[in-house]
């Protein structure tokens, strides 16, 4: 899936994955300007929703704004997935009624049973942002549970809010 040039996913409504859901090897790109925004979710993943390697890049003034969810994910809900920021990209102002109200990131054991090495990773490059997020409990703008985080090249994590962890948990 690539939303780009000023295209956008939004005002979904859905279990999980409102925005996007992709699930055993899919990849989505969210680029030029693309958004994937007002989406609710009514448990996970508000904006969008990886699955099982599944892998997500959100650069070039790409956003993903303004999503929400019940549990966790209010932006992005990646389980066993990678997730980058680059190039400018935007995860704001989304909210989880639990964990992880940009990002909420885990390494589960099931992608191991496609025969694969699972590398879980969220990287945050290249004065991209995650900001204005907010989480009721854990990780107001990232919640990394198993995952390798990097963050560099002027990439910013602020003004999240959440009861432990408010940038990252």
């Amino acid at each position: 899936v690539i939303v780009g040039a000023e295209s956008a996913v939004e005002g979904n409504l859905a279990y999980s994955g409102a925005g996007i859901y992709s699930k055993g090897f899919g990849s989505v790109a969210v680029e030029s300007y693309g958004a994937v925004r007002e989406n609710i979710a009514n448990e996970n993943g508000g904006g969008m929703m990886l699955e099982i390697m599944s892998n997500a890049i959100v650069w070039y003034n790409g956003a993903v704004h303004d999503n929400g969810a019940l549990l966790d994910g209010g932006g992005i809900l990646a389980v066993s997935s990678q997730v980058a920021i680059d190039s400018a990209g935007r995860i704001e102002a989304n909210y989880a009624g639990r964990n992880g109200g940009g990002i909420h990131s885990s390494a589960d054991s099931y992608a191991g049973a496609y025969g694969t090495n699972v590398d879980v990773y969220v990287n945050i490059t290249s004065k991209s942002q995650v900001w204005g997020n907010i989480a009721v409990a854990s990780g107001g703008g990232l919640y990394a549970d198993r995952v390798k985080v990097s963050m560099k090249d002027e990439s910013m994590l602020g003004s999240n809010h959440a009861v432990r962890g408010g940038g990252y948990s």
